[in-house]
């Protein structure tokens, strides 16, 4: 079915009596880069689209989570690792009550379920069970990753928000193993609405693997370079886990004659004509996921003012697995012959993110370029998105986005020498998928 029918089907939903009674679980909101344009040129410009998760209702009633932990065993996590690994289990078996549900999957030569999924119940002997991991042998994975998705489909149901955490400080080396293969995996988990969220630990592991893991399924992608912050790392995974106020949602758009989508700035998506789609994932309370989408605006069409009418989000509620349908209040853009005029309707909040991003996947860019040779092509690459954003408004007025493009300038300037080291591309792989995946509060 094609997406405009899909969206004109979506809006035929939204009419009163037809929506849920219970309170909205999100809001859905859409801002302009700019709220005025210049009148009578063709032009680019940018559009945010928010989507917001409410406050939770008491903790007594949050939903249950069905969590299931996967940890590296191998003999790399030997020492210090497999100590704060243990610690890090027990911190999350800390966070979680008699409503969740909780597995343990360890995978060194082989995997195997260490506690099989189930209600909380004898805490003490699953606190010595944890106490009792040990470090040895090779890296499955692979294998570990699909043994944990089977736990978790045995208790699997709207009632639970589903989740996967795995740490590794390694490399897969026992099944399939490529960056390709892994990515597939995250992809049909993410199908079967499995969110993984991956730890990288230390130097040692594979950072494009951990990210296609991530990425492929909905979760979150963290480096974590000394093994005393893993704890600290899992805290904010679960409580995450713990605040989720929505399975995913579907954002669709029709935009007006005169206005053309151009493309969705860091996320993959559907432009057909007037019409655009994107799948985001999970949402949090109190916490937003944006998509930016770049659009032309033709000459002709900037006289009157131009509204972009139709933006709503279909969203699965946690827990009941209920449709929801919200629908953003319209957006509406003015245009003036005066340049001054223009530029004070910037919104610096958009003008950031849009930058931000922009960096993000020059960084991605960058990244991919090394890794096929070219460090001088990565450095211009880098080089243009700082010289741009640092000619950009809202530069001169964020110190901390000054300081990022100082930070990107500086990485252009190392690439011209040499090929960044290990910390260092696993530090800007962290740091671009973090932008592009943020869930921050706009």
């Amino acid at each position: 079915m094609k997406i405009h029918h899909i969206l004109l089907l979506a809006l035929c939903w939204i009419v009163p009596g037809m929506l849920t009674a219970s309170p909205a679980s999100v809001s859905l909101r859409v801002s302009p880069e700019y709220s005025v344009l210049r009148e009578g040129v063709s032009q680019k410009t940018v559009i945010k689209i928010i989507i917001e998760g409410a406050d939770l209702p008491p903790a007594a009633e949050r939903v249950p989570l069905n969590l299931a932990l996967v940890v590296d065993t191998s003999g790399s996590m030997s020492g210090e690792r497999i100590v704060n690994a243990r610690l890090a289990a027990l911190e999350v078996l800390s966070r979680l009550d008699e409503n969740d549900i909780f597995s343990l999957i360890t995978y060194d030569s082989t995997a195997r379920v260490v506690i099989p999924a189930g209600p909380i119940e004898d805490r003490t002997e699953l606190e010595r069970i944890i106490g009792g991991l040990q470090a040895g042998g090779m890296t499955a994975l692979y294998g570990g990753i699909e043994m944990g998705a089977a736990e978790l489909r045995k208790h699997q149901s709207r009632q639970y928000a589903t989740r996967m955490l795995m740490i590794s400080d390694g490399r897969a080396n026992i099944g399939p193993s490529r960056a390709d293969d892994l990515g597939a995996l995250g992809a049909k988990l993410g199908a079967a609405e499995i969110v993984l969220s991956t730890v990288g630990l230390g130097l040692g592991y594979n950072e494009d693997l951990m990210t296609q893991l991530a990425d492929r399924s909905g979760g979150n992608a963290y480096f974590v370079e000394g093994a005393v912050d893993l704890p600290r790392m899992v805290d904010l995974e679960i409580g995450q886990a713990l605040s989720v106020v929505a399975n995913g949602a579907t954002l669709r758009l029709q935009l007006p004659k005169g206005m053309r989508p151009l493309r969705l700035i860091g996320r993959s998506g559907a432009i057909e004509g007037q019409f655009v789609e994107a799948s985001l994932p999970p949402i949090y309370r109190r916490q937003a996921r944006h998509l930016l989408l770049e659009v032309e605006i033709a000459a002709d069409a900037t006289g009157a003012p131009l509204t972009l009418q139709q933006v709503d989000a279909e969203v699965v509620r946690s827990g009941s697995g209920e449709i929801e349908h919200v629908q953003a209040t319209p957006l509406v853009l003015q245009f003036s012959p005066e340049v001054d005029v223009v530029e004070a309707s910037l919104n610096p909040s958009v003008q950031t993110m849009r930058l931000l991003d922009e960096i993000a996947l020059a960084r991605d860019q960058a990244l991919r370029l090394q890794d096929a040779g070219d460090s001088q092509g990565a450095a211009a690459v880098l080089r243009d998105v700082a010289t741009r954003g640092q000619a950009a408004p809202v530069a001169a007025l964020d110190a901390a986005l000054a300081a990022e493009f100082e930070a990107v300038a500086e990485q252009s300037k190392t690439l011209n020498t040499r090929q960044l080291d290990n910390r260092e591309r696993k530090v800007m792989r962290a740091s671009s998928y973090q932008q592009l995946n943020r869930q921050a509060v706009d």
